[in-house]
């Protein structure tokens, strides 16, 4: 059964919502939430009002903010999103079992990467044919790169 766009942006809030009490982050306060966040995070740089509207009136973060929220608490951005894959991160499972197996749909990018998460969000929301229009671009720069 498919969820409308309201339920799946209250399921969001919902997730959220439980990870920061899993924190023990003070869940009556989003301006003490955004001061840890932002302490944490400085990157993230979020208000008491974005913490809010995110916890409670189902808004979703920037894709690149979903990211950081997601290693932080140290789940996978497309659970912490969409409710959907694999919910720990390599590093989280790794913690909770002996197993070490990495899961075929988990995604994680290592510090110097962190610059592409914007321009993966962009990528994200592109059709197929404009994506395969820049993939022909990156192939051609790489080749022009790799003859220098």
């Amino acid at each position: 059964m498919k969820m409308n766009p309201i339920d799946l942006k209250k399921a969001f809030s919902e997730r959220l919502y439980r990870e920061f009490q899993q924190m023990n982050l003070p869940m009556n306060s989003p301006t003490e939430i955004a001061r840890i966040l932002n302490r944490k995070l400085p990157q993230l740089s979020v208000t008491p009002q974005t913490v809010r509207k995110w916890l409670f009136h189902g808004i979703y973060p920037s894709q690149d903010k979903i990211m950081m929220l997601a290693d932080w608490l140290g789940v996978s951005a497309q659970w912490l999103r969409f409710g959907e894959g694999e919910k720990f991160t390599v590093n989280k499972l790794a913690q909770l079992t002996s197993e070490h197996q990495v899961p075929a749909n988990l995604l994680l990018l290592s510090a110097e990467y962190v610059a592409l998460i914007p321009i993966v969000d962009k990528l994200a929301r592109l059709s197929a044919k404009d994506l395969r229009v820049v993939n022909g671009l990156v192939e051609l720069l790489l080749a022009e790169q790799n003859n220098h």
